[in-house]
């Protein structure tokens, strides 16, 4: 695949950050779920939209300097580096409040519960369909290629479906399952859209 010019990718970087800033759709309030997930656990006094702006400068800088080839999986690029973000934080802040009976109250360890949401997603998964969730498993959890996931596909479907149609199917199969799973996440993680008002 050719290299792709800084200013593409940066055009492509500009698109999903208008789409993450968007209110009321899945990708913004999964980037904000997430944001909100790192700025608990690592105790960081910010706020997810700064920690965003900053992982989004950073991306500026390094797409800039030709560090970032190809304008696939920017979100995902933008959680990678928000996330290195989040633990330059912590190692600057070391937290000096050791885990108490009092602090283990049931509100405060609903906040970092990720195996809550661990459980909604599974819960998310089982209401697919079972192609759809075959698919996705192939895709994201075994990481197969799209070569090998359309040799298996058409194995056990029978289905003569192309590459193409494949990754339309798993877009489309991601988008129900980030539906589903935000459906049974709480409102409170979104305030009045995914940055609150």
């Amino acid at each position: 695949m050719l290299q792709q010019s800084p200013e593409y990718i940066l055009h492509e970087l500009n698109k999903e950050m208008a789409n993450l800033y968007g209110r009321d759709n899945a990708q913004s309030r999964s980037m904000s779920a997430y944001l909100r997930r790192l700025t608990v656990t690592h105790r960081l006094a910010i706020e997810e939209f700064e920690l965003l702006h900053e992982a989004y400068e950073r991306a500026v800088l390094l797409i800039s300097k030709g560090k970032v080839s190809h304008a696939t999986n920017l979100v995902a690029y933008l959680k990678r580096i928000a996330s290195n973000i989040a633990k330059e934080e912590r190692r600057k802040t070391p937290f000096h409040h050791p885990i108490n009976e009092e602090s283990c109250t049931k509100d405060s360890l609903s906040d970092i519960n990720i195996n809550s949401e661990l459980d909604q997603l599974a819960e998310a998964m089982t209401r697919l369909d079972e192609p759809d969730r075959r698919l996705l498993t192939l895709k994201i959890i075994d990481n197969k290629s799209w070569k090998e996931i359309h040799q298996l596909w058409c194995k056990e479907t029978q289905e003569k479906a192309s590459i193409s149609c494949l990754r339309k199917r798993k877009e489309r199969a991601l988008s129900k399952l980030r539906h589903l799973y935000h459906r049974n996440t709480p409102e409170t993680l979104t305030l009045q859209g995914p940055w609150g008002s």
